[in-house]
C-alpha cells in the first residue's frame, strides 16, 4: 500500500523536485547544544548500524526530535520504521512545525551523502543530515539537495535552551 505521508500543516513550502516543484532551502539550520548531543548518542549507541530520525520546527529552526527505529539494521541502509515515521510526522502536524530535516548516520563513512542516499532520497525538501565518525568522534554536516544535487548548508549548534 502506497500511502502518501502527511505534510505539515503550516510548511508553506512545497515538495521538491520530486515532481518538479520548487520550494527554497533554509540557509542554515539551527539547533540546541541538547538536540546535538541527542542526536550523537543515538548514533553512536546504534553503531555500527545506521541510526535515522527526523527533525521538526520552524523557519530553520529545530523544536522536536524523533528518533526513528532503523528496520533493515543494517550498517550500510536504513530505512525508517514506517509507523514510527508516520507517528513523527503527525507529531509535527500537530505542533505546527515543517518537516525541516531527516538524519542519519554512515558508521563506516562518508560524512556526506552516499550516491545511494541520493538515489533513493525521500523528502527533497527536508535538510539532510549525515553522521559519521572522524579522528575518533562523530562528526555531522547539513545537505540541501536540488535537482539531485547536495549542497552543503551550516549546522548551528547553540547554547541557547529556546530553539
Amino acid at each position: 500500500m502506497n500511502r502518501r505521508l502527511p505534510e505539515p500543516a503550516s510548511s508553506g513550502r512545497r515538495r521538491g523536485d520530486c515532481d518538479g516543484l520548487t520550494f527554497s532551502p533554509p540557509p542554515a539550520l539551527r539547533l540546541s547544544r541538547q538536540q546535538w548531543r541527542r542526536m550523537e548518542k543515538h548514533v553512536a549507541r546504534e553503531a555500527p548500524l545506521e541510526a535515522c530520525g527526523l527533525l521538526g520546527g520552524r523557519a530553520g529552526v529545530v523544536f522536536e526530535m524523533v528518533l526513528v527505529p532503523n528496520v533493515l539494521r543494517s550498517p550500510c541502509a536504513f530505512r525508517m520504521d514506517p509507523a514510527a515515521q508516520v507517528a513523527a510526522l503527525l507529531r509535527f502536524e500537530e505542533l505546527g512545525y515543517d518537516t525541516l530535516a531527516i538524519f542519519h548516520s554512515h558508521p563506516q563513512g562518508p560524512l556526506g551523502l552516499s550516491a545511494r542516499d541520493l538515489a533513493e532520497l525521500g523528502y527533497p525538501e527536508a535538510v539532510h543530515l549525515v553522521w559519521a565518525p572522524s579522528q575518533g568522534e562523530w562528526r555531522c554536516r547539513a545537505f540541501v539537495v536540488q535537482n539531485r544535487e547536495a549542497r552543503e548548508i551550516p549546522l548551528l549548534v547553540e547554547e541557547d535552551a529556546t530553539c
